[in-house]
């Protein structure tokens, strides 16, 4: 099934916003929204934002992209793991056939695979793995004669190749859990959308002029945004576009701190709207203090020059 389109022309922590800026304006009046339609009580604007409350609870996917690159980092290190297991098993099989025959034995023992294994590609580590298992199993006698593979190296293997195929699903399963959850989180801010969108309509015929401005989207949208956080990034370099890294950077007046990467790049996320004066301590430098405004729901981008050292000096 595909995956839904959103509604709503926002963020989902801006309409989150929005319905409980309208929901307790509609609490206010709530007297005017219920001779209009009597659905509108107490209980039914508990409800409405219960369902948002829920909405917000769905676990945003950007969240298990950690979860996932995690996953993956450990994919990578048990494919490496048992392909170089896969390695040994050729020296044991080269030992143990004959030379005529020893192409034809790496090629039953999954050779095959390797080469797009190596590129993590998941499918063809598995048949690797599985192609290995079934030859190791099936040549047992011969690999084993004269003291050529180790009487451990079956165990090993199929254990280190379960260990890897078991991470193959867990990392399948995160993307198909990421899906589910995008078309949940999706599904329910529709709807929630969709309530909202009703309930403004109406106070569009039941209310009086004057209140009719607060139950607009779009203006509560823009009161929506100025309390969701801003953020602040930038690049600090001289003259001659050279980065300045190691730069310390302070918001004064808070606790947030943050050093230019070596290409200069600096940022500071979530900042509420307002105005902030940033300190910047380079070394051999004069500290420099710039001031900048943030409004709420924006990046704003601060990118700072200074004289070269040469020119400073």
């Amino acid at each position: 099934m595909p995956t839904p389109k959103k509604r709503y022309a926002c963020s989902q922590e801006v309409l989150i916003i929005i319905c409980i800026l309208a929901y307790g304006r509609c609490r206010e009046l709530l007297a005017k929204f219920s001779r209009f339609k009597s659905k509108y009580t107490d209980s039914y604007l508990d409800d409405a934002l219960k369902k948002v409350n829920d909405a917000k609870k769905i676990e945003v996917v950007s969240k298990r992209n950690a979860t996932k690159k995690e996953s993956r980092t450990d994919l990578v290190a048990a494919a490496k793991l048992c392909r170089q297991n896969f390695n040994k098993l050729k020296r044991f099989i080269s030992d143990a056939f004959p030379k005529a025959v020893i192409n034809d034995k790496f090629q039953a023992a999954g050779a095959s695979f390797y080469k797009k294994a190596a590129k993590n590609n998941w499918s063809a580590q598995s048949s690797l793995i599985n192609a290995a298992i079934t030859f190791i199993e099936d040549n047992l006698v011969e690999l084993n004669a004269n003291g050529n593979m180790p009487a451990d190296f079956e165990t090993t293997f199929k254990e280190d190749g379960k260990a890897c195929t078991d991470l193959i699903t867990k990392y399948f399963g995160i993307d198909t859990t990421n899906r589910d959850i995008t078309f949940d989180k999706i599904e329910a801010d529709n709807a929630i959308f969709d309530a909202l969108t009703d309930m403004l309509k109406d106070a569009q015929e039941c209310l009086p002029e004057k209140d009719k401005r607060n139950f607009v989207f779009s203006y509560l949208r823009k009161l929506a945004k100025g309390q969701t956080p801003g953020s602040l990034k930038g690049y600090i370099r001289d003259q001659n576009k050279k980065a300045i890294a190691g730069a310390v950077i302070t918001i004064l007046g808070t606790e947030l701190t943050t050093i230019t990467s070596t290409k200069g790049y600096y940022r500071f996320g979530r900042l509420a709207a307002g105005e902030y004066i940033i300190c910047i301590s380079i070394p051999g430098r004069d500290l420099i203090e710039q001031t900048v405004t943030i409004k709420g729901g924006t990046a704003k981008t601060l990118s700072i020059t200074i004289p070269a050292l040469e020119a400073a000096a």
